[in-house]
């Protein structure tokens, strides 16, 4: 399949028909604006404004900087429900981030936190 795109630096890779990989280069910004415009890739690749059939891995090559308009009530209120999806960082503050990013959007699917993309892959081939 490997429809392939770039958004604001951001690759955005559909692996299958279901899967759709990100990836973040080192010291990305993540803002609200950001989100919407990835968020609008992904209907477009999965041809639905709705994502509840698609897996997501998105992977984060190493530092990023969090705008302060992704707040909790963001992260807990405009996700969109999905099958899963797997965040990926080797780098131990993003990892971190991510873990409590995951927490809070775990209210509309099964996430995960793992420092590798087989990890997250074997993940979400379980789905």
């Amino acid at each position: 399949m490997n429809q392939n795109t770039t958004t604001d630096g951001a690759e955005i890779t559909a692996l299958e028909k279901d899967l759709i990989h990100t990836v973040y280069p080192n010291k990305c910004l993540l803002n609200a604006h950001h989100l919407e415009r990835i968020r609008k890739v992904y209907s477009e690749i999965h041809g639905s404004e709705d994502l509840s059939e698609l897996k997501l891995i998105v992977e984060f090559k190493g530092e990023i900087d969090i705008s302060r308009d992704i707040s909790e009530s963001y992260l807990s209120t405009r996700v969109r429900p999905k099958i899963c999806e797997a965040l990926v960082s080797n780098d131990p503050r993003t990892f971190e981030y991510l873990r409590g990013a995951g927490a809070l959007m775990a209210k509309h699917h099964p996430v995960q936190a793992f420092m590798s993309f087989d990890e997250a892959k074997k993940w979400v081939d379980s789905f």
